[in-house]
């Protein structure tokens, strides 16, 4: 399957916690894509603590936080969907093979994880995991990406450390002052910060006339 994402995808925009201080211990984080959120650890709290976060994921190689809690989530979700649709007939397949040997051993497995017989819940079924592969997909396209381009990595390093952030209400953006035409992004959604898929500033679109 071929890469779509770029360094500039991965690392556009990071969204920004609330101005006044939060306490990140009592944010209670839902897990995406079976990937529990842990604020305490990968702090989202300001864009620089976001890309701090950033940095963290990819030294630890965590890379499935990364996609599921750093990166944009509307982007991300997006990106699943749009995927998940080629991995259906697969997903379909599968599913139907193991409902057959589910029947074969009745009570095998927990209530909840029995493959449904109605139609219409078991077409949400073979949705649902194959958008969890897409998901599982985008995670190893980053994780490539990454390892392929160790020098943007050191990038973000310097724009953590040398950078200038400059933070808006729900917009941020990090510069280096020797790179003239490299940006990063990020957006404030609630509390956190995350990553945005943009390398560029967004045109404002003009007023047309009465």
């Amino acid at each position: 399957m071929r890469k779509v994402l770029s360094l500039a995808v991965l690392f556009g925009a990071v969204a920004l916690a609330r101005s006044q201080p939060v306490d990140e211990e009592d944010l209670r984080l839902a897990p995406r894509y079976e990937v529990p959120g842990n604020p305490r650890i990968f702090s989202q709290r300001t864009p620089k603590d976001a890309l701090a976060s950033v940095l963290k994921t990819v030294e630890r190689g965590r890379f499935d936080y990364l996609v599921a809690h750093l990166m944009d989530p509307a982007y991300v979700d997006a990106r699943v969907r749009d995927r998940g649709v080629q991995f259906e007939r697969a997903v379909e397949i599968d599913l139907v093979k193991l409902r057959e040997k589910q029947r074969e051993n009745p009570g095998s497995v927990p209530k909840e994880r029995v493959i449904p017989d109605e139609p219409d819940a078991f077409r949400r079924a073979v949705i649902l995991e194959a958008q969890y592969r897409a998901y599982q997909q985008l995670v190893r396209d980053v994780r490539d990406k990454l390892a392929e381009d160790a020098q943007s990595v050191k990038e973000l390093g310097r724009f953590l450390t040398q950078g200038n952030f400059d933070v808006q209400d729900t917009t941020a953006k990090a510069t280096l002052a020797d790179l003239k035409d490299r940006q990063l992004f990020f957006r404030r959604d609630g509390l956190r910060w995350f990553v945005e898929n943009r390398q560029a500033e967004e045109a404002v679109p003009e007023k047309k006339g009465n």
